[in-house]
């Protein structure tokens, strides 16, 4: 997208495009500041990111268990966080089209907010390129597509 344009899109539809992170993401985006955090942050500054309980639950267990952290900190960031995005409540059917069952929680948000991207760097979801009427990218494929200049 040229520079002009893209200035165009992110104007006129940075308060409607919604977003989707899976946890890998997030979690890497905390742990690991770098590349995912930009396009986390930068999608948090400029669209509508949507999360849901499941999706915090699986980053509460994977923050526990894979960083150093005590049950407090990661409350706080748990918190931090739920300020920044939306936290919704999916009413919909679990969909069945990813391998790894886990990832369908994902699709299910997806789904039930119309979620224009999922950002995530799992390969499971990636082969699917997209959901519905989602979009499936990775962070660097966002990245390209949106925020580089």
């Amino acid at each position: 997208m040229a520079s002009k344009a893209k200035m165009l899109y992110l104007m006129l539809f940075r308060d409607f495009m919604k977003i989707v992170f899976d946890t890998n993401i997030s979690l890497s985006s905390l742990l690991f500041p770098g590349f995912s955090s930009k396009v986390y942050d930068f999608c948090v500054s400029n669209y509508n990111v949507f999360s849901s309980q499941w999706l915090f639950n699986e980053l509460e267990n994977k923050l526990l268990g894979k960083s150093k952290l005590t049950e407090a900190q990661t409350e706080l960031i748990l918190e931090t966080i739920k300020e920044r995005v939306s936290v919704v409540h999916p009413s919909n059917s679990i969909p069945d089209a990813c391998r790894d069952k886990d990832d369908n929680h994902v699709l299910q948000l997806a789904e039930y907010i119309q979620a224009d991207y999922i950002i995530t760097g799992d390969k499971d979801l990636l082969i699917l390129e997209s959901f519905l009427q989602t979009k499936i990218e990775s962070p660097r494929d966002f990245f390209n597509q949106f925020i580089e200049n």
